[in-house]
């Protein structure tokens, strides 16, 4: 089993466009401006080894259960002329979801969450 989830148009990108500026604030309260160089259209493939797919849920009003999925492919499709027409694709297996306790993710792989 597999989770699709795709968002077409893609509404927000940070730190993307031709040579654009934005500003930052420090620590100390201080702006810098910080440049970056403009991301080409295309479409790109996101990379498993420098990437995470992953979640926080409310348990019980008391604490919060971290996880992730370990095995996920996806796709963004960048449109540098019209940010709009952008999009992420992506996929992830039920089966590598891993909350660092076996029996929960025993449990999260059933019908009664996925």
């Amino acid at each position: 089993m597999a989770i699709q989830l795709s968002t077409d148009p893609l509404v927000a990108w940070p730190l993307v466009g031709g040579g654009l500026s934005t500003w930052a604030v420090n620590a100390q309260g201080k702006t810098a401006k910080i440049k970056y160089a403009p991301v080409p259209g295309g479409e790109y493939q996101i990379d498993p080894a420098h990437s995470v797919i992953g979640f926080s849920i409310r348990h019980l009003e008391i604490n919060w259960v971290e996880g992730r999925f370990k095995d996920f492919t996806g796709t963004v499709r960048f449109d540098d002329k019209d940010v709009i027409k952008s999009s992420v694709e992506f996929a992830a297996k039920v089966e590598s979801i891993d909350t660092g306790v076996a029996p929960r993710d025993k449990h999260l792989r059933t019908a009664d969450f996925f």
